[in-house]
């Protein structure tokens, strides 16, 4: 099998066993079609993720100490058949260095916003395991239809997610309409909002493919919609949970706003198949909550 990607073409010459992965999408991917990576980051090992592996495995992946960039050493202790780079950020002598070691599948383009269908298709080819692609997809999609059934205000409300720090003047982060929280929100029919199109409009991306942009402290006001989702630290969601209020935030506009973190945050912003069936279950009342409160608001 020959892959083509950002770098080239890389080539699989038999089915891979031994599989290290570089981002939490590929993990779940690769657990949505029973195998087990050997090694991955250690954010990668959500709940949901744990989940999908105990049915058929015992043995945990090695968690890559990914701090100080990719870890080469060692990766290539392990002997890996198969490195899988395709949702992270990959520089042209990270992947020279880890081709020396075994092939490998990096982003199809100079970013690594693409969606989890053309992700999880590309896993499926390079592990060959393209029929266990179809049945994940389709499985992904019922957990949508059904987490939505009973939401008719979710459809067509409009969503931003941001993320803010309490620190004294911090900016917003702001994820674009290409970024993967933004396309988990139009999986489970919400809009990208209109302040969204405006405020991106001004800005630029190195590769011309804009993911997320830094909003100014004092421009968060700008910031409306019917379903505003802000990630924060842990520290401050507990913070937020005790005191009923981060006063420290920056002001977003009138919308009523939901603060996630840790594994909420991470399944957003992972936005695989398996990270979906979480956002069903634990975020979408939320989401649909928002909505409500919003065309109350908007109607009174």
């Amino acid at each position: 099998m020959t892959l083509t990607h950002a770098f080239g073409s890389t080539t699989i010459e038999a089915l891979p066993d031994r599989v290290v992965v570089l981002a939490a999408m590929e993990a779940d991917i690769c657990a949505g079609l029973e195998l087990v990576p050997v090694a991955m980051p250690r954010i990668a090992d959500t709940p949901w993720f744990r989940r999908a592996i105990n049915g058929f495995q015992e043995v945990r992946p090695i968690h890559l100490d990914d701090s100080q960039g990719v870890p080469i050493e060692d990766i290539a202790e392990l002997k890996p058949d198969l490195i899988l780079a395709m949702s992270t950020e990959l520089s042209a002598e990270s992947f020279k260095q880890l081709s020396a070691i075994a092939p490998v599948i990096a982003a199809q383009k100079n970013d690594v916003a693409d969606g989890w269908r053309e992700l999880a298709a590309i896993t499926g080819r390079a592990l060959g395991r393209e029929k266990g692609v179809a049945a994940l997809i389709e499985v992904a999609d019922a957990l949508v239809t059904n987490a939505v059934r009973d939401y008719n205000g979710l459809d067509g409300a409009t969503a931003l997610y941001v993320e803010a720090s309490t620190v004294q003047g911090a900016d917003v982060v702001v994820h674009a309409a290409e970024s993967i929280p933004m396309q988990v929100m139009r999986e489970f029919g919400l809009a990208d909002a209109p302040s969204l199109r405006s405020l991106s409009s001004g800005q630029s991306s190195d590769d011309g493919r804009l993911v997320s942009f830094i909003l100014p402290h004092e421009r968060a006001a700008e910031l409306s919609a019917d379903v505003l989702i802000v990630a924060v630290s842990g520290n401050e969601l507990s913070e937020y949970r005790e005191r009923g209020e981060l006063p420290s935030l920056p002001r977003f506009g009138a919308s009523p706003v939901h603060f996630i973190a840790e594994a909420d945050a991470i399944a957003m912003q992972t936005g695989s198949p398996l990270a979906l069936e979480w956002i069903g279950r634990n975020l979408v009342p939320e989401f649909a909550k928002l909505a409500y409160l919003s065309s109350r608001k908007n109607t009174t």
